[in-house]
């Protein structure tokens, strides 16, 4: 006898391979989705069969950052715009602070069921089926944001070295924390300096 897998977790496991089916094949035109924040849409099939799925423009990662939603199963395929603490030798990869949290925000306004990210995030994975896992997901986002900005403040010393302290001192107590690195601390410093400024 084959057991039945649990409903959720089935759409969780579609969700996921569909995102990352998506999220590698199609090109939109990203300039448009972020100048604009919403608006293109794809259809998939027939438009009575499917619903579009919506372009959404979530800078932070990358200028041109953006995700897809699909409207109808309230699932969020971000990409790599929310990011926790990074993945393994990547770290987190913030181009801009500021638009990573107003990102954030955005996502938190979001009638989601389900975020499907890119990558196994630390250290909470790839996917947050809830409300509840979703606002748990984007908290622990900005808190290491919050915590890079503690360690960055004050600190002379050069990005690379910053990056390396901040990476060593995460893996005293886990061996799995991801290496930060130097372009994110260059970012996280340029939003320390334009909120002082």
């Amino acid at each position: 006898m084959i057991a039945r897998q649990n409903e959720s977790d089935f759409s969780t496991e579609i969700s996921v391979k569909f995102s990352q089916l998506i999220l590698k094949s199609i090109f939109l035109d990203t300039e448009r989705a972020v100048r604009e924040g919403f608006g293109d849409r794809l259809f998939l099939g027939d438009a009575s069969e499917y619903s579009p799925l919506v372009a959404v423009a979530l800078t932070g990662h990358d200028p041109h950052c953006l995700a897809l939603l699909d409207p109808r199963t309230r699932t969020l395929l971000s990409g790599d715009a929310v990011q926790l603490y990074g993945i393994s030798r990547w770290g987190t990869g913030l181009s801009d602070v500021e638009g990573y949290l107003d990102s954030l925000d955005r996502i938190s306004g979001m009638d989601i069921e389900l975020l499907v990210t890119s990558h196994e995030y630390y250290p909470l994975g790839q996917t947050a089926c809830g409300r509840e896992a979703i606002a748990r997901y984007l908290a622990t986002s900005r808190e290491a944001v919050s915590e890079l900005v503690s360690l960055v403040s004050g600190s002379d010393e050069s990005p690379e070295s910053v990056a390396a302290a901040i990476t060593e001192a995460g893996r005293g107590p886990d061996p799995d924390f991801p290496s930060q690195q130097a372009s994110t601390i260059k970012a996280i410093r340029k939003y320390i300096e334009n909120a002082a400024g």
